[in-house]
């Protein structure tokens, strides 16, 4: 786990800044003639430098900064507007005057981060508004709460906020707090990074509070944009124009807001079928080993060799590279071995310290030396060595995946650490394996789960369980499967030849599979910036 002494200055206060053409767009379209806008992370002051060029620039300006020396700075971007820039928490930020205008850059920092007040503060904001609180929420959540929180009927809130508003389940309060103060969201999913310097990719959200009487359902809409466009473009006329959805009022996801109507509909057509189960309806899933050290506990044949260490030693996996497949068998565990990868796991919860050989006990020594037995999983262990719920299953499913996550029948019962989730099948290891590669699965996946810098996919157990699977016994082979994937077949040449398969067995359309294969590449290349 990550640490504030691991991560730079620019991600514990959140500063990464906003180029002058994103925040000019964003302002043009919020702050234009407002009577008093709010800039409640002022950075360097950008936003107060674009808004004070306007044609029509706001009557009052007030600007929020934590820290006093970037503070400074944006005062002097204040010249040509009527305002203040106050050096103080936002949270804290208590407004004397009505706001119809909001624009900013929230900062991006962990919840762990934030000082005791900050976090305290956080989370009073969440159960004033009734709203879900978690500790896995980033700064960003909370500001933008804050923001709608604060803004007049009727008023405009133009921001910068992290892509994962739309698909991390920590980002849901603000999603339902969107639904339930607006009356139209808009969202701008640019085709590439708008931030140098950072993998973390970003939207542009743009919100009208719900005026006085209005009665309707709140709309959203998204719109990929084409990020070396902004300049020419106008948020006006792409607020007005946007093909607009009405939603119910939730926490869910919008992921599914990127695709096409056409796709949606293949997607429900589909999930509709007899043939189609969820994965909760066919297998449990358990996080794999907590061993709180995994590369301790995860040992390569050269390390075994050097502390004498193959008596304590069981087979494992827990990375991509150690599985070519949809199956691990022993011919993949002895390949590891000779590319002396780490698939070995030292289990000693059999032993105690007077039964261990001199090997072993310098390995711990050696472990304790790297101050292993003072983190927090394993100082609350006795012996700290000892892990506990050391079992394998039939299926394990690797936790984060770059081009499709994969299911991987069990053959050699290996041991997988939380690197992997242990699934327990209902109808077999090889026949849910099998089925799990299609594109209405693996689409699904694309949808629910979250996106690492980098653009690694993740899923977490509550996403898995509410996937849907095409469950068909006839023509779905694993082991063909199997073959072509060690073969490097490509992934999109496989799921073409499974769909046909699924589409022949359940009866229903091919093309419908052929459009969701289309929007699952779409959705790969939008996570991995391939293409979008």
């Amino acid at each position: 786990m990550k640490t504030p002494d691991d991560e730079s200055p620019e991600k514990l206060r959140g500063g990464f800044y906003t180029p002058k053409h994103i925040a000019g767009f964003l302002a043009k379209w919020a702050a234009t003639g407002a009577r008093h806008t709010l800039e409640p992370s002022a950075g360097d002051g950008v936003f107060l430098k674009v808004m004070s060029e306007l044609e029509l620039p706001p009557q009052e300006v007030t600007a929020i900064e934590l820290d006093s020396v970037e503070a400074g700075k944006a005062k002097q971007n204040l010249q040509g507007l009527s305002g203040e820039v106050l050096n103080q928490n936002y949270l804290d930020y208590e407004p004397t005057k009505p706001i119809d205008s909001i624009v900013g850059n929230p900062p991006f920092i962990r919840y762990q981060y934030l000082n005791t007040r900050t976090q305290q503060e956080a989370q009073a904001l969440y159960r004033a508004l009734g709203l879900r609180f978690t500790k896995h929420t980033n700064a960003w959540v909370p500001f933008l709460i804050k923001s709608l929180s604060e803004l007049q009927p009727g008023g405009r809130l133009g921001m910068v906020v992290p892509a994962e508003l739309l698909n991390v389940l920590h980002a849901g309060a603000a999603r339902e707090y969107l639904l339930q103060t607006c009356e139209a969201v808009l969202v701008l999913d640019a085709d590439s990074l708008l931030f140098e310097g950072t993998l973390q990719r970003t939207v542009l959200l743009a919100a009208v509070r719900r005026r006085r009487g209005f009665t309707g359902r709140p709309s959203v809409a998204f719109e990929k944009i084409n990020s070396n466009s902004l300049r020419r473009l106008s948020l006006t006329d792409i607020f007005e124009n946007a093909d607009y959805i009405e939603r119910e009022v939730s926490s869910e996801k919008w992921m599914d807001g990127l695709l096409t109507g056409q796709e949606r509909q293949a997607i429900a057509v589909l999930s509709n079928h007899s043939c189609i189960k969820q994965f909760s309806e066919l297998a449990t899933v358990q996080v794999g080993i907590v061993t709180g050290a995994n590369s301790f506990f995860m040992v390569n044949r050269t390390l075994a060799d050097r502390f004498d260490l193959h008596a304590y030693l069981r087979p494992m996996f827990g990375r991509s590279s150690h599985v070519r497949g949809i199956s691990y068998a022993k011919a993949d565990h002895r390949r590891n071995l000779e590319a002396d990868l780490p698939c070995l796991f030292l289990d000693l919860n059999a032993y105690q310290w007077r039964d261990l050989a001199p090997g072993v006990q310098a390995y711990l020594r050696s472990g304790e030396s790297l101050g292993l037995h003072l983190r927090y999983k394993t100082r609350i262990r006795d012996p700290w060595w000892h892990v506990p719920s050391v079992y394998s299953t039939d299926i394990a499913l690797l936790k984060r995946a770059n081009e499709a996550p994969r299911l991987i029948s069990n053959e050699m019962k290996a041991l997988t650490t939380d690197t992997a989730y242990r699934i327990t099948s209902r109808i077999g290891a090889d026949l849910l394996t099998a089925c799990w590669f299609n594109s209405l699965t693996l689409l699904a996946c694309e949808l629910n789960g979250r996106t690492y810098g980098g653009g690694v996919l993740e899923l977490v157990p509550s996403e898995i369980r509410k996937t849907p699977i095409p469950i068909i016994g006839n023509g779905v082979s694993l082991k063909s499967l199997d073959v072509s994937l060690r073969k490097n077949v490509p992934i999109q040449e496989l799921l073409n030849q499974q769909n046909e398969r699924i589409a022949l067995s359940m009866g229903v359309d091919r093309d419908a599979l052929v459009v969701l294969e289309a929007a699952r590449q779409k959705m790969v290349g939008r996570r991995t910036r391939r293409t979008y």
